[in-house]
């Protein structure tokens, strides 16, 4: 998309630069604050509000008004979380959710019907297929270490929330018993037999553990992003594999939508040029044609879009997918939090601390980040 860019547009001429996604943030934030760096910067949805409240990110108002994006910018999903004091500091770019996948034909070999009506059915079929294996196939294998994104998927589902905003002020949404209930489900594929020990250590969605395990046929379903499925999908184009919805909770299906924007720094010099470069990118080019492995933030690009039969679960559940604008509004720092309740998770999970207690730390977690807005 770049090369494209530059060769038709002489008079504006983009360098691509790469930085890793868990570095990528502090990086700028340095190179911002030294009024240097880049013009155009990819973000994550949750991290537009505390960039632009730090005065890191120029407002887009001005541009969008002069220079509408595609069909308008009501049209692009995620402006909750890249609005700040009722500007717009992002362009939504792309959007992923995650869903169950899963092996048809190794569940037929174990006699097995995959069942995602409900959390509790779900959990009993995959169990069912490492039992009728004696072991040779793991049920249900995911990133353990990083369960944060299909746990929010399980708590949303039954009506429970990490934290939400009472009385205008942010409160922790959950008891310790609502807490240790839903760890105790996440510990129960372990305790079934349908996931292994050793995912307790799996931290990334694209480990060879995982794409492996499915490749193989060792391990019969995961929790996936749509990016590392095509992946895998698209390396082994001959794999039988499947989407399916995510399990029901008593308030119906959820998943997580994630995102990513392009902002446009406060220090670049070139701000109008930058934005035109950061619109260009949305265009129907990177995802139609060349194969851009995430969807358009825009409704009506993802209602144009075509789904193969092997990712229709990924089309259930878009639309009951949400964004993190609820913990992002309330203040607290998402994305430490987050990682600071995937450990307590994991260390239930590795049997160094009950569900009990890992549930009294996280609401002691929750309550010290909740003191520091």
């Amino acid at each position: 998309m770049v090369k494209l860019w530059n060769k038709n547009h002489p008079d504006i001429q983009v360098t691509l630069q790469k930085a890793s996604w868990e570095d990528a943030r502090a990086q700028f934030t340095r190179e911002a604050q030294a009024q240097e760096g880049p013009d155009v910067l990819q973000v994550g949805f949750v991290w537009t509000s505390s960039l632009a409240e730090a005065g890191l990110l120029a407002p887009l108002d001005e541009y969008v008004k002069k220079n509408p994006p595609g069909q308008g910018i009501d049209d692009f999903i995620g402006t909750d979380l890249a609005t700040v004091d009722d500007s717009l500091y992002a362009l939504p770019w792309t959007v992923d959710t995650g869903t169950i996948v899963y092996r048809p034909d190794v569940f037929k070999e174990a006699g097995v019907k995959m069942d995602t009506t409900d959390w509790a059915s779900f959990q009993k079929s995959v169990a069912q297929v490492s039992k009728q294996s004696q072991g040779d196939v793991s049920g249900y294998c995911f990133n353990a270490a990083n369960a944060w994104f299909q746990w929010n998927a399980y708590i949303w589902s039954n009506g429970d929330t990490f934290v939400k905003m009472e009385d205008g002020k942010p409160v922790p949404g959950m008891t310790k018993q609502e807490l240790a209930e839903s760890i105790k489900y996440f510990n129960g594929f372990f305790d079934s037999g349908a996931t292994p020990k050793s995912n307790a250590a799996v931290l990334e969605y694209g480990s060879p553990v995982l794409l492996g395990g499915l490749q193989r046929g060792d391990c019969a379903a995961s929790f996936l992003p749509i990016a590392p499925y095509r992946s895998l999908l698209s390396e082994n184009p001959d794999l039988k594999m499947r989407s399916a919805p995510m399990p029901a909770g008593e308030a119906g299906m959820a998943s997580f939508l994630g995102g990513r924007a392009l902002a446009v720094s406060a220090a670049s010099e070139h701000p109008e040029a930058a934005y035109k470069f950061a619109k260009w990118m949305t265009n129907k080019k990177l995802f139609q044609e060349l194969g851009y492995p995430w969807w358009p933030a825009q409704d009506s690009k993802i209602e144009a879009m075509k789904f193969s039969p092997a990712e229709q679960g990924y089309k259930e559940v878009l639309p009951n997918a949400r964004t993190f604008a609820e913990y992002v509004k309330t203040g607290i720092p998402v994305d430490g939090v987050s990682e600071n309740l995937n450990q307590e998770l994991s260390g239930v999970f590795s049997d160094r601390a009950t569900p009990e207690q890992a549930a009294e730390n996280i609401l002691r977690i929750l309550e010290e980040a909740i003191a520091d807005v």
